[in-house]
């Protein structure tokens, strides 16, 4: 019969590999737009409205990108000045040849967050008692804390709570 602590250690590795890694998010992907979808469907506005999709001038892309890197570099000398070294999450990512570990980090989860956070829940508590800045509190509070397992330390919180 085989050893439930055997097993526990068993299950605990592969759900670090990066093939694991992988379906995690896309089940989390396929399970949570269906709900987002359908909490989002308000009678009063419609869906896009709601989850705060727009349609873009794409000449407004080059002023995003330099917006991108200006936010990089500023990100890449917070992290030197305050010493926020990666935890072992990221270390593991940073070193990863596993193209869809990379798609998935890059573009699911990144859709999937935006959509959560500055989407519904955004849209959705601005409008409320929240007003803007309970709003931003607390969608960044949450989004720090939805990232609790790949950051340890308060330090790392709080510079994820403030990105």
């Amino acid at each position: 019969m085989p050893d439930p602590a055997e097993i526990q250690a068993a299950v605990a590795a592969h759900l670090q590999t990066p093939a694991a890694i992988v379906g995690s998010y896309l089940v989390q992907f396929f399970l949570i737009i269906p709900v987002l979808l359908a909490v989002a469907n308000f009678k009063t506005q419609s869906l896009w409205s709601t989850l705060a999709v727009r349609p873009f001038a794409i000449k407004l892309v080059w002023l995003w990108i330099g917006l991108l890197l200006v936010f990089l570099a500023v990100q890449s000398f917070l992290v030197r000045l305050l010493d926020v070294a990666p935890g072992e999450f990221m270390q593991m990512l940073a070193g990863s040849r596993h193209l869809p570990l990379v798609l998935v980090i890059v573009l699911v989860a990144p859709v999937l967050e935006e959509l959560i956070f500055r989407g519904y829940l955004f849209t959705a508590w601005r409008q409320s008692r929240l007003g803007l800045t309970g709003t931003l509190l607390l969608t960044s509070a949450l989004f720090a804390l939805m990232h609790w397992g790949s950051i340890t330390g308060s330090r790392r919180f709080l510079f994820l709570f403030w990105l």
